[in-house]
């Protein structure tokens, strides 16, 4: 230490953060070393601390509507933070548009930090802190639990007056030294939580008890006098069970995000796909314009503007609406992750305690939602529409006109040109010398080959100019014959049950009494006379039966088939 900065009576001791005791020496003033100081800046001749580094590394401590600093950020459910002034202008959250509906809660984690980053950039600054008691020395040494930065006499009685308790100092250089990333996460857990209780309001006592009925942390005299509170725990335990659930819920929703991110890549994919889809067709309509005739440039022009133009309904609608969905979803996992992360590295006691519960809803009601699925919708209508017409003018410019000259040459076969130029589609079109060109000098002679059309497909929509050929069309095929009402069926069943049931009972009975006095006048037995009959029955009825199944097939087969 400088010789300004030596100690009056005994030389105190003072705890090291790591358990280690340092011990204060004072030395003589001719064996002092200086002490090292930053370079001043050539320009100004002031000292300039290097804080660009630290400063990035702690941006996400600004607005995220506006980017500037605000000394009361306020998290949103969404887990966002704003300033006052973007949450007075706006009803969405300006990152990812989730609604406003409830009033937000202070943000206490960024609160504190930028605090504690005010103290880093203090210790950094050029001309060092100064005592937080007596204000004319330069602090040599902070106390974490105070919160002050202390001379070396002022360090003295500090040390006297708390002996019996465990203050952590540090030095001002050893803080210099390191980085404010070091310095916030040091200093993390030096606040203690202090009772709220209205009881004594005039001394600050420490809690160490958590109420898990009233969900707050007691100090030990409110927790034995007030007795309806439930079984207690322990605040650390309680700390510590609540940073685990905070972890848990982080995991979650890391799963969840990559869930999201692979759910918006499929829905880019389809997107991608889509617009590769849109390109092509594009393609597809410029090459058949440059095909056509100068007679039909126009309607081609009229589909590419089509394509180009009129807005996509449908599948590009709902795709588009389900990506800003899982884009909004995705940042708000991604600041959720952050944030526990944050409240985890940086926050203490107290910011645990009074934002868990809010970030824990937020966090839940992130953990229900499910990353959205491609929707699987039919091809767009205005895709449909342009293929058609394309082909409604490709099959009317090059196509008719062709097999109408090649019906009026050969009407023989003018049929089976019909079928062929229908089911086979060309590479290259052939234009006919009778089809309208705009070309000055139209050739006389037609073509000794006839070339195949150009359609690759017929048309699913008649064409307004008819041909001016005589065509043959080829006959119509006969219409099927009307397949058999359901009524029929029944009535047919029910009829055949009906009547195979009628002779069924009179057959038999027929067949019996026939043989029974048959058998029965040549003077046999009854019993006999019985049995005969009985048998010779049955024998004659299922041969009336097979073949009355024999002809129930064949009107069967003769009327279906």
């Amino acid at each position: 230490l400088p010789p300004r900065a030596g100690f009056v009576g005994p030389t105190p001791n003072f705890l090291h953060p790591r358990g280690a005791s340092l011990q204060m020496e004072t030395e003589p003033e001719e064996e002092a070393a200086p002490e090292l100081q930053p370079e001043p800046c050539p320009a100004t001749g002031t000292l300039v601390p290097d804080e660009d580094e630290d400063d990035e590394d702690f941006q996400f401590l600004r607005c995220d509507g506006c980017g500037q600093d605000s000394a009361q950020p306020r998290l949103l459910r969404c887990l966002h933070t704003l300033c006052p002034a973007c949450l007075s202008d706006t009803k969405q959250c300006p990152r990812c548009q989730a609604a406003v509906p409830a009033p937000a809660v202070d943000n206490l984690l960024f609160c504190n930090l930028r605090s504690r980053l005010q103290l880093w950039r203090q210790i950094r600054s050029a001309g060092g802190p100064g005592c937080g008691r007596c204000r004319a020395e330069a602090a040599l040494v902070w106390c974490q639990e105070c919160e002050e930065f202390l001379c070396g006499r002022c360090l003295e009685e500090h040390q006297w007056w708390h002996k019996k308790k465990a203050h952590r100092v540090r030095r001002v250089e050893e803080l210099r030294a390191g980085s404010a990333r070091q310095f916030l996460e040091d200093t993390r857990g030096s606040c203690s939580l202090f009772c709220s209780s209205a009881s004594h309001p005039e001394e600050s006592r420490v809690c160490s008890i958590y109420c898990p009925r009233c969900e707050r942390a007691l100090c030990c005299p409110c927790a034995l006098l007030d007795t309806g509170h439930a079984p207690f725990r322990d605040l650390r335990a309680e700390s510590r069970r609540r940073q685990d659930e905070l972890r848990s819920l982080r995991r979650d929703m890391r799963c969840l995000r990559r869930a999201f991110e692979a759910a918006l890549a499929r829905l880019r994919g389809e997107a991608a796909r889509q617009e590769e889809q849109r390109e092509r067709l594009r393609e597809r309509v410029r090459a058949s314009a440059e095909r056509l005739q100068e007679l039909v440039r126009s309607e081609a022009e009229e589909l590419q503007a089509l394509l180009e133009a009129r807005p996509q309904r449908g599948h590009r609608g709902a795709l588009a609406e389900e990506l800003r969905g899982a884009e909004a979803t995705l940042l708000r996992l991604e600041a959720a992750e952050r944030l526990v992360d944050r409240l985890g590295r940086y926050g203490g006691e107290q910011e645990l305690m009074d934002m868990q519960p809010f970030v824990k809803g937020a966090l839940l009601e992130l953990r229900r939602l499910r990353p959205p699925e491609p929707p699987k919708l039919r091809e767009p209508a205005d895709f449909a529409q342009c293929r058609a017409r394309l082909r409604a003018l490709v099959e009317r410019v090059t196509g008719r006109e062709h097999r109408a000259r090649l019906a009026a040459k050969r009407p023989l076969r003018a049929g089976a040109a019909l079928d062929s130029s229908s089911l086979s589609p060309s590479p290259s079109p052939s234009p006919s010398p009778s089809s309208p060109s705009p070309s000055p000098s139209p050739s006389p002679s037609p073509s000794p080959s006839p070339s195949p059309s150009p359609s690759p497909s017929p048309s699913p929509s008649p064409s307004p100019s008819p041909s001016p050929s005589p065509s043959p069309s080829p006959s119509p095929s006969p219409s099927p014959s009307p397949s058999p009402s359901p009524f029929f069926f029944f009535f047919f069943f029910f009829f055949f049950f009906f009547f195979f049931f009628f002779f069924f009972f009179f057959f038999f009975f027929f067949f019996f009494f026939f043989f029974f006095f048959f058998s029965f006048s040549f003077s046999f037995s009854f019993s006999f006379s019985f049995s005969f009959s009985f048998s010779f029955s049955f024998l004659f009825l299922f041969l009336f039966l097979f073949l009355f199944l024999f002809l129930f097939l064949f009107l069967f087969l003769f009327f279906f088939f």
